[in-house]
């Protein structure tokens, strides 16, 4: 399964894709992977700007989540778990997820990324990709 971030698409990004995860409507893209078998890859897309990019899209091997906002928190029967392989990149680039506006003091910033990772994980999926389509400059 493809989602790809609202950011994605206000871009008019040319890439197929199964959903449209955006930070105003969550619950949608909940319903939506309600549907998913829980052993199929995940592939999750979001702008930033990657330092040294070697293509236009960058896998992401971790986050730094700036955002301010956590899909876990207000869960009254949470279990933590452990994301720090989320991803299962061992290539990739970290990015750092700044929410709606990108702070270029962090290197490779993105957007909602983690934020959607976290949910996809603990929603049980555990094949999760991450990637940062890098803004045209």
């Amino acid at each position: 399964m493809i989602i790809v971030t609202q950011e994605v698409i206000d871009k008019k990004i040319n890439i197929d894709y199964d959903a449209i995860a955006n930070i105003k409507d969550i619950k949608k893209l909940k319903k939506r992977l309600l549907e998913v078998d829980l052993n199929e890859e995940i592939k999750i897309y979001d702008m930033g700007i990657v330092t040294n990019p070697s293509n236009k899209t960058c896998e992401v091997k971790d986050h730094i989540n700036k955002t301010g906002q956590n899909p876990i928190i207000g869960n009254k029967k949470i279990e933590f778990k452990d994301i720090s392989k989320l991803y299962g990149s061992k290539n990739g680039i970290t990015t750092t997820c700044c929410g709606k506006d990108l702070n270029l003091n962090h290197e490779n910033p993105s957007h909602y990324l983690c934020f959607y990772a976290i949910l996809i994980f603990y929603l049980g999926f555990t094949n999760i990709k991450g990637f940062i389509i890098n803004y045209e400059k």
